[in-house]
């Protein structure tokens, strides 16, 4: 059989085209609701708008804190953590210098300035978690007080 191509009929595109967004509608289907249904859809009247902003900030705060609580306990078995690696990787390179060769070494990555740079960012860490506490703190306590 061959194709006739005036025997072809092709669906006229429905496309919409908006000069505000510089988009198409994909589907003509799916029609997106106009602004006024999305507006009264998704926001809640002004008593409830006012009760969940309430509810959403202390909200906020509890879980900033929650999750600063739980970063403080997490750094701390990364840190006893690191210092059972820097122990771990002490050991093994006296069992390197034992064994004469530099293989051993290069095999698992050991060197003094692994260990070192394991423990130098653990410290920044540490002092930017502090940083951040206190930055907190401050905020906590300078919007407690009563603007004069």
């Amino acid at each position: 059989q061959s194709f006739d191509s005036s025997k072809t009929t092709r669906k006229k595109s429905i496309t919409t085209y908006s000069p505000t967004t510089g988009t198409c509608q994909m589907s003509p289907f799916a029609s997106p609701a106009s602004f006024k249904e999305q507006e009264h859809k998704s926001e809640p009247s002004d008593g409830k708008r006012k009760k969940l902003n309430c509810l959403s900030l202390t909200e906020r705060k509890e879980s900033t804190t929650k999750d600063n609580d739980e970063f403080m306990a997490l750094l701390s078995k990364v840190e006893k953590s690191s210092e059972e690696i820097v122990e771990i990787m002490r050991n093994l390179r006296s069992i390197q210098a034992l064994e004469g060769s530099r293989e051993l070494g290069k095999l698992i990555g050991i060197s003094r300035t692994s260990c070192f740079f394991l423990q130098r960012e653990m410290q920044k860490t540490k002092e930017l978690m502090t940083k951040v506490t206190k930055q907190k703190l401050f905020e906590k306590k300078s919007s407690g007080l009563p603007n004069k």
